[in-house]
């Protein structure tokens, strides 16, 4: 999907980068946003399956933007 919208999104955004087990696939968008001011970055020392393996740590980060 392609959206076309000069101005910056009004909504905030973040990123979460799982660090453990990495596999290289995500480490390119990772060093990209990690500074940048735009996002708010978050690394979670678990797997991608962060869902199964920490929920309560996955569970604070929306719950922090909300």
């Amino acid at each position: 999907m392609r959206l076309f919208n000069p101005g910056e999104p009004k909504f905030p955004r973040t990123y979460i980068y799982y660090s453990n087990l990495p596999t290289g696939s995500f480490d390119q968008f990772a060093n990209a946003l990690r500074h940048n001011p735009r996002w708010t970055f978050h690394e979670m020392k678990t797997g991608h399956d962060a869902m199964i393996t920490y929920p309560e740590g996955l569970a604070k980060i929306p719950l922090g933007i909300a």
